[in-house]
């Protein structure tokens, strides 16, 4: 009977309750690796607040976090880290446009529009007016 018990408390304080990344290598591995939508999150936050990474990199990360974001529907939260930015309108204005908001989409395309000449193009390619 002592040995059960002990073994379910040994088997408790060793089982993770909450998984915590242990380093940026973790982080950036949840970024850009196969993970839950939270990790994602969290990892491509790490990525892109601490620029360790190549400007294709720090990209990819804002493309995947925003994805992720997408997917969950929180099309605000992807932008929080760089409010006003335009690649980050654009995207969130597509999304908009995606699930049916036009007037919404039209906004932050506007705004994308107004921050950045260059994305007239993207827009143009996108299909959206």
């Amino acid at each position: 009977m002592r040995g059960t018990i002990l073994g379910a408390l040994v088997l408790v304080a060793v089982w993770p309750i909450d998984v915590q990344a242990q380093s940026y290598r973790q982080l950036s591995l949840w970024c850009y690796g196969q993970s839950t939508d939270a990790e994602t999150v969290q990892g491509c936050d790490a990525v892109i607040r601490w620029s360790r990474e190549t400007p294709r990199d720090t990209g990819t990360a804002f493309y995947n976090r925003g994805i992720t974001h997408r997917n969950q529907g929180c099309l605000d939260r992807a932008i929080a880290l760089q409010p006003g930015d335009p690649d980050a309108l654009l995207g969130r204005g597509l999304a908009h446009h995606g699930k049916g908001d036009v007037a919404g989409g039209d906004a932050d395309i506007a705004a994308a529009k107004a921050g950045k000449a260059a994305l007239s193009d993207a827009v143009a390619r996108s299909g959206v007016k």
